[in-house]
């Protein structure tokens, strides 16, 4: 497995820690290929922090979708860089058809614990490349997920991408999430983050959303709290002092954001 995709045992052990402690988000399932998988992290990377952060920014993609297929209910769902995430059942609401894309080996690991559908469906295909777009079926709408996906992408290679997605198809919806340019820059020369030790290198960064809008046909519309006040809430007193300290300040917001981007 790329060294990119062994990132996203991060986010599952984040999810499968907070859903068996009753926090944030409910994911058996989670739970499940966690306890399977055996995988060993770094204890950074198994922090409690960062597994609460990770969380909510799931709790928080995950309420998008809900609300976008609330008011597109036929649209076409494409999760980018899906790694073993289990959205599509965790959301609870059905969408008429659920495309979940990553890399051949990724693919391959999903489906020892997820079964196609008429809804349901994986594909095989590399992000940075666009010839997979035209593979896609056919939609009026599209929502677009790509979470903790957007940093592994060349900008150059990004942009292809999303310029082939705004060709396709007539309404795009598409959220993404990333670090700061400045952030990038920082995280590549600290060799102790949780990142690198997978042997992952981060390739893009975002500080001005609305040049990436124009540069690809889908405009910028609006920046998504990611640590909403009701999950941070739910945190253990202790845990709820030092994750506020950590991520609620204006500079930490700065850092890692949300965006969404619409036409």
């Amino acid at each position: 497995m790329e060294a990119a995709s062994k990132t996203l045992f991060i986010p599952l052990y984040s999810k499968a820690y907070v859903s068996s402690r009753g926090l944030i988000l409910h994911d058996p399932k989670a739970e499940e290929i966690w306890e399977q998988e055996q995988i060993h992290l770094d204890r950074k990377a198994r922090s409690r922090m960062i597994a609460y952060y990770s969380a909510m920014r799931v709790a928080v993609f995950d309420r998008w979708v809900q609300r976008k297929l609330l008011q597109h209910p036929d649209a076409l769902v494409v999760q980018i860089g899906c790694g073993m995430d289990t959205r599509q059942s965790r959301i609870g609401r059905a969408a008429t058809n659920w495309i979940d894309v990553d890399l051949p080996a990724v693919t391959e690991q999903r489906k020892r614990y997820f079964s196609e559908s008429d809804q349901y469906t994986m594909m095989a295909a590399d992000a940075a490349t666009t010839e997979w777009v035209d593979d896609l079926p056919d939609a009026h709408t599209v929502i677009v997920i790509l979470e903790a996906v957007f940093m592994y992408i060349p900008r150059t290679e990004f942009e292809r991408l999303g310029i082939a997605l705004a060709k396709k198809f007539e309404h795009v919806e598409m959220v993404l999430d990333t670090y700061s340019e400045g952030l990038v820059k920082m995280s590549n020369r600290y060799a102790a983050h949780p990142v690198r030790q997978l042997g992952a290198t981060l390739e893009n960064g975002m500080s001005n959303p609305e040049v990436l809008g124009e540069r690809i046909g889908i405009p910028f519309r609006r920046i998504i709290e990611m640590v909403p006040p009701k999950l941070v809430k739910q945190l253990p007193f202790l845990d709820r002092l030092a994750f506020t300290t950590l991520f609620t300040l204006n500079f930490s917001k700065r850092l890692y954001r949300m965006y969404e981007f619409s036409k």
